[in-house]
């Protein structure tokens, strides 16, 4: 992270909001790029004066929404099918079957909350695509999740100082604790709407069974 800050900081400030442009649209291509930690860098950056602080906002909220959407239109042209059959690393039929399920009852408060769920931001945006969600609403909700949720970074980078590392720790505890909700949620998912009904069904035509036996 030092060698990063020190990038950002001896660059002119006009190749570092365009680094951050990139970066905040990358970050939703490719799920491991730390964008969120170039963005609290240069939050950082923006409180000691290096940038400016609403420049900084609205460039990281613009990148941000502009990779969120892109991957929207991916998903709304390509389709369930494509990604399936392609089962790539990070867009796994796994990934993107679980987030369906969320998405039957909580698809527009995923939208919401995507910028805050940074494993599942990407595939997100990508089920919301395949599921044809109307453009109007991804984008608006889209903007949203991303004014709150880099709001919250630049505020916290720019207000810390030198401690702004301690976001760092913070972001993966927030991310764990996610991770752990949303794989219950799954397993609850799966108990009621699999498990339950599959059990049902077969103790039904048990009994069935045993009739016609009689």
């Amino acid at each position: 992270m030092e060698t990063l800050q020190q990038f950002l900081t001896h660059l002119p400030p006009f190749l570092t909001y365009f680094v951050l442009l990139i970066s905040t649209i990358v970050e939703n291509l490719f799920p491991p790029f730390p964008g969120d930690t170039v963005t609290l860098i240069a939050a950082y950056l923006a409180g000691t004066g290096v940038l400016n602080v609403w420049l900084t906002y609205g460039v990281t909220t613009a990148g941000s929404l502009a990779g969120f959407y892109f991957l929207y239109i991916v998903g709304r042209v390509y389709g369930r099918t494509f990604f399936f059959r392609k089962n790539y690393r990070f867009f796994n039929r796994e990934t993107i079957h679980r987030v369906e399920n969320l998405f039957e009852h909580r698809g527009v408060m995923l939208i919401v909350m995507n910028r805050f769920l940074s494993g599942l931001r990407a595939v997100i945006s990508l089920v919301a695509g395949i599921a044809k969600y109307d453009w109007h609403v991804v984008l608006g909700l889209g903007f949203v999740s991303c004014i709150l949720w880099n709001g919250a970074i630049i505020y916290a980078g720019s207000s810390l100082g030198e401690n702004w590392k301690l976001v760092i720790a913070w972001m993966k505890r927030f991310n764990i604790a996610v991770f752990i909700i949303a794989g219950l949620l799954f397993l609850l998912w799966g108990y009621f709407n699999l498990y339950l009904p599959t059990r049902s069904a077969f103790h039904s035509s048990n009994r069935s069974n045993g009739k016609s036996n009689l």
